[in-house]
């Protein structure tokens, strides 16, 4: 039997609702997310295998669903259960059922957010064979490196700081979901390990920090930008007056499913544009043959009732031109290339963090 080499291509993040903050501009508020889809590549030998995994956060579970090859579903998951145990010394995943003929496998985790970011772990870092091709070294030797640190300071340095701030790291890929917080809480709560961490390290954080801290103010900004621009391109295509304006939805509704609403800070942070963004949101649920369109819903100040105002072919050219409008402006371009160099410095720090751990 061949080995398995696993790689996590992509994973894709789908919201719970958001409520505005304060209710007069499009600051959001985020609740909980609902559910991850990621997509997985598995090179058997000389065959490929492409499956999409959900996890649902509500309910605790995984789906694994074979879309191209023909890979053994349970094996797959087996390798990834195993290779999480390997990493954390509990299990992360238990199968439930192998169903339409092997094409599906039905998993439970106990926790689903951590095993989203071991997901994340392995899209940041590369792949991983299943059985291991050589014995996977034990993180810590014990043995004193050449500047004189000690075995057990490195393990109380990995387990402090460096544990911590890989949760939030892998959070970064996603400018949705990413954030900064986790260091500057240890600087304060554990200082005498924090100035221990090397200055290449610190120095990445420090510039993630100031990105971050920039971003704020930039999505103030654009959110500010948008609402303006969406205020005026309704009224501009006749389907509300100025008087009437309070707050302008945009829905993609579903049927059967109810409907999601859509963000055009979203589209616009993820560079994508509406067609893909839409895509990714009905790739959630493939147990329906579904059909979906657009609307757009006036939500007007007290006293009026909410109200759609557009379907699907006005509401496609009102978001398509609210898109537009933000291409040349330097804010809403400048959020876009702060989120990049935010990826790369995670990917940096995550490198440089296991660089530190192998050499420890």
């Amino acid at each position: 039997m061949n080995p398995l080499t696993i790689w996590v291509d992509r994973i894709e993040i789908q919201q719970d609702e958001l409520k505005p903050l304060p209710p007069d501009n499009l600051t959001l508020e985020l609740l909980s997310p609902k559910r991850d889809v990621v997509t997985i590549r598995i090179q058997e030998g000389t065959r490929q295998t492409l499956v999409r995994g959900v996890i649902e956060y509500r309910g605790d579970a995984l789906t694994l669903s074979r879309k191209e090859g023909d890979g053994d579903m349970k094996r797959i998951a087996e390798a990834l259960g195993e290779y999480y145990v390997e990493r954390y010394s509990t299990p992360g995943l238990r199968i439930i059922r192998i169903r339409e003929n092997g094409r599906i496998c039905d998993c439970t985790l106990p926790n689903p957010p951590h095993f989203s970011k071991f997901l994340h772990l392995i899209h940041n870092t590369g792949e991983f064979d299943h059985p291991a091709r050589e014995p996977r070294p034990y993180p810590y030797a014990r043995a004193q490196r050449d500047d004189g640190e000690t075995y057990e300071v490195r393990v109380q340095l990995a387990d402090r700081v460096y544990k911590p701030l890989l949760k939030e790291i892998v959070s970064w890929n996603d400018p949705i979901r990413a954030m900064f917080s986790v260091w500057t809480t240890l600087e304060q709560d554990e200082r005498m390990w924090t100035k221990k961490v090397p200055k290449q390290i610190v120095d990445s954080l420090s510039e993630a920090r100031e990105i971050f801290a920039n971003n704020h103010k930039l999505r103030t900004q654009l959110s500010n930008l948008i609402l303006g621009v969406t205020i005026a391109t309704v009224i501009s295509h006749g389907i509300a007056k100025e008087d009437e304006l309070g707050t302008v939805d945009f829905r993609l509704v579903r049927e059967p499913g109810g409907y999601d609403n859509i963000y055009i800070l979203w589209i616009w942070e993820q560079e994508k544009d509406l067609s893909n963004y839409v895509m990714d949101i009905v790739e959630l649920y493939p147990q329906y043959k579904m059909k979906w369109w657009v609307e757009t819903w006036l939500v007007p100040r007290p006293g009026g009732a909410v109200r759609r105002v557009a379907e699907d072919k006005e509401t496609r050219e009102i978001i398509d031109t609210i898109l537009k409008f933000l291409m040349p402006d330097a804010v809403a371009r400048k959020l876009q290339e702060n989120n990049r160099r935010i990826k790369e410095l995670g990917r940096t720090i995550y490198s440089l963090i296991d660089k530190e751990l192998e050499s420890a």
